[in-house]
């Protein structure tokens, strides 16, 4: 299991396994989570981005615009995600 030990993280990784996905995370939060987590920003084509980290599996989401917060089914991936990867709140 991977400790978070930014406050600001941690609240972002909370929020995001909470029962009903919120619908105001911010994108740039999201980031900011991977970057702690020592995972590379790669951009792709259009709005689609990919957090990358040697000997993991990569992680594909489509950036928003143009609002910026991340949509509801998107945390649900995300939750998905990091139970997959052990990082749970």
């Amino acid at each position: 299991m991977v400790e978070i030990s930014n406050a600001k993280q941690r609240k972002t990784l909370e929020r995001i396994f909470e029962d009903k996905p919120p619908k105001d995370i911010l994108w740039q939060d999201v980031v900011s989570l991977f970057e702690h987590l020592r995972y590379k920003l790669y951009e792709m084509s259009g709005s689609r981005v990919c957090f990358k980290k040697q000997g993991m599996l990569s992680y594909h989401v489509h950036k928003p615009h143009p609002s910026k917060h991340i949509l509801p089914a998107e945390v649900k991936k995300l939750q998905r995600y990091f139970r997959l990867i052990g990082v749970t709140p």
